[in-house]
């Protein structure tokens, strides 16, 4: 056990882990903050604007930080990892901007289910741009092994949203809360450049992909795309499918409040991911030691959030009243069942998804998230209409348990077949 501390001391995973722990708490204590200054009609009108603005970052990229994170990981050169750095940047700023011209199609053509919601959306246009930069920079630090920095950074966007949003909020309401969310990844960015000053024009004079690099990689990174937005998707169209068919913001408020505990504890195995992901890439060679890690992962992962979930059940009402308020308390029931959902996504679908992305198996990936993804929008739509927002977190529980599932199953077939081919 000491040995097994020492080594994961020595390869930053206590960096990365503790950063992100701490990422997590300074933003969920934002939320919290926000749910206390804004009305809650103004947080649920923020959170539809911010919902729909997560639709259109789900296509972020076209899924570069996907196909950098795994081809940087794997070729170890510093040069060739400039050269994808250096891709990934420019792919993603362009694909970026096209976002951004989306979002303001959206903003003048789209309908908007909380009408005043429209002018922060489009206050937000621009934010995609410096999203991409932000994360791209980040996922380059993670492959080089900078988990001081990486860790440094994280933490530093999050104190940053805390003080800048919080503050916003304070003085100008929901527009101060966009300026702080600009302020935030700016800064950040700026910071990040200085840090990186003496590689980035290594960077900048480094060869290009050539042609069957660049469609593999483009091609990898798509197809992560897919699998990313069908994996997501879940996470949003619940907030969206109540504003839509319920046209409520205090609701949406409600449901949003029940949303933010379970949704911030996945940072927790979200968390190990980070660490491990470079290393599952490397194990594929060494199908045994990847079996091995992923069991371990997931071994570990139900044990730990058994617990956490266990104990936030039994306490749910009295977190909810303490967090948020008297007047989310409505939001208990939902609260409970998607904390069953995080027990599943968190103990199973997270490992078994990202040891498959490891492995390059993404059409299976792909397929899952694919039907998933399709019935959580139709199980949304009946269950959200004949149940409201408890509906809407019984069908993220459903889709859960069946993603999880379907992941297990195709995981274990997949190692059957490397295991095979080995020997």
């Amino acid at each position: 056990m000491i040995h097994l501390f020492k080594k994961l001391l020595n390869k930053g995973f206590f960096h990365i882990f503790g950063s992100n722990i701490v990422n997590r708490v300074i933003n969920f204590s934002s939320s919290i903050l926000l749910v206390r200054i804004l009305t809650k009609s103004n947080y649920g009108v923020w959170s539809a604007a911010e919902n729909i603005l997560q639709i259109f970052l789900l296509l972020q990229g076209l899924g570069v930080t996907a196909g950098l994170l795994q081809y940087a990981s794997e070729n170890q050169d510093p040069k060739k990892q400039y050269v994808y750095f250096k891709t990934s940047l420019f792919i993603g700023i362009i694909t970026n901007i096209i976002a951004s011209l989306g979002i303001l199609i959206y903003y003048f053509f789209g309908k908007f289910s909380i009408p005043n919601s429209k002018p922060y959306f489009l206050l937000l246009f621009l934010l995609p741009l410096f999203n991409i930069i932000f994360d791209i920079i980040m996922i380059f630090l993670r492959i080089r092994l900078e988990n001081k920095l990486y860790s440094f950074l994280n933490t530093l966007n999050s104190a940053f949203v805390l003080i800048f949003t919080v503050s916003g909020a304070y003085f100008f309401k929901i527009t101060g809360v966009v300026l702080g969310r600009y302020l935030a990844v700016i800064f950040v960015i700026i910071y990040a450049t200085y840090k990186l000053k003496n590689i980035l024009p290594e960077v900048l004079k480094s060869a290009v992909l050539v042609k069957n690099e660049l469609i593999d990689f483009l091609k990898y990174s798509a197809t992560c795309l897919v699998a990313n937005v069908f994996t997501s998707i879940y996470l949003l169209v619940d907030v969206f499918f109540i504003g839509f068919l319920l046209k409520d913001e205090n609701i949406v408020a409600i449901y949003k409040t029940a949303t933010l505990i379970p949704f911030a504890l996945l940072q927790i195995p979200s968390s190990v991911i980070v660490f491990l992901f470079p290393f599952l890439a490397q194990r594929l060679a060494q199908p045994e030691l990847l079996k091995e890690l992923y069991y371990k992962i997931v071994r570990y992962m139900i044990i730990v959030n058994c617990i956490i979930v266990s104990i936030l059940f039994f306490l749910a009402p009295f977190l909810i009243k303490l967090m948020f308020g008297v007047a989310f308390i409505d939001a208990v029931i939902p609260f409970r069942i998607l904390l069953l959902g995080y027990l599943v996504n968190g103990s199973i679908k997270l490992p078994s998804g990202n040891t498959l992305f490891a492995m390059k198996k993404v059409t299976t990936n792909i397929t899952v998230v694919v039907i998933t993804g399709s019935l959580n929008i139709l199980f949304d739509y009946f269950l959200i209409k004949k149940y409201g927002m408890i509906g809407a977190s019984l069908s993220s529980l459903m889709v859960a348990i069946l993603s999880s599932t379907m992941l297990f199953i195709a995981i274990r077939y997949h190692f059957k077949i490397l295991l095979k081919d080995k020997k």
